[in-house]
């Protein structure tokens, strides 16, 4: 199995102004981040990973060794990520489950591309949000859990909630971004700016 390891950065959706409150004369913060953003996007045309690593969906993972900080025995649990996908299918944005062990999986699913969040294999093939998403598509991903439910949130806006779930155990299973801490479900395509709580988030933290 091929592993990559890399350092990218997030973009930041009101670096680029996608709000229309500029008005007047730019302030030198506003200059500032105008300089930032065409520095930025010329080293994202010309180094990918800034925007991300790109999954081949077959064998590539980024594995990270278990630590206390990601075993999440409180149960408590917050998940995000920026994802574009190529193909429908089952495959994992996180995970630090394997075999029977009630640990954490965020991916999606083999149909209709629904987000699936669970912590056994019972609340796997349950818990998903309520909106099918595209192929090609950038999508901001977020889940909450609290030890018995939690919100599925897609660019920030709440779609649905895990069920059928139980306590996540706190073992020593390593966890992977890309595919099952055991091997299979390989995403296919890009995921970026992953990041994990030990809280649970509010809406408008997300």
């Amino acid at each position: 199995d091929a592993v990559r390891y890399a350092v990218c950065y997030p973009i930041d959706k009101d670096l680029f102004g996608l709000e229309p409150h500029y008005t007047g004369v730019l302030t030198r913060l506003e200059i500032m981040k105008k300089i930032f953003i065409t520095f930025f996007l010329i080293l994202n045309f010309i180094y990918p990973c800034f925007a991300g690593v790109d999954f081949d969906g077959t064998d590539d993972y980024i594995e990270v060794p278990s630590a206390d900080s990601i075993k999440m025995a409180s149960s408590l649990i917050t998940i995000a990520a920026f994802v574009k996908f190529d193909s429908t299918k089952w495959q994992t944005i996180v995970d630090k489950r394997f075999s029977s062990s009630n640990l954490y999986w965020f991916g999606l699913s083999n149909t209709d591309n629904y987000v699936f969040f669970g912590v056994d294999s019972t609340s796997i093939s349950n818990s998903h949000n309520n909106t099918k998403l595209s192929t090609g598509t950038w999508y901001h991903l977020v889940v909450t859990y609290n030890g018995s439910g939690g919100t599925f949130y897609v660019n920030g806006v709440a779609d649905g909630s895990p069920s059928n779930m139980a306590s996540i155990d706190g073992n020593d299973t390593v966890l992977r971004v890309g595919s099952e801490s055991g091997g299979g479900t390989y995403w296919d395509g890009i995921i970026s700016y992953v990041a994990i709580w030990n809280v649970v988030l509010t809406q408008a933290e997300v």
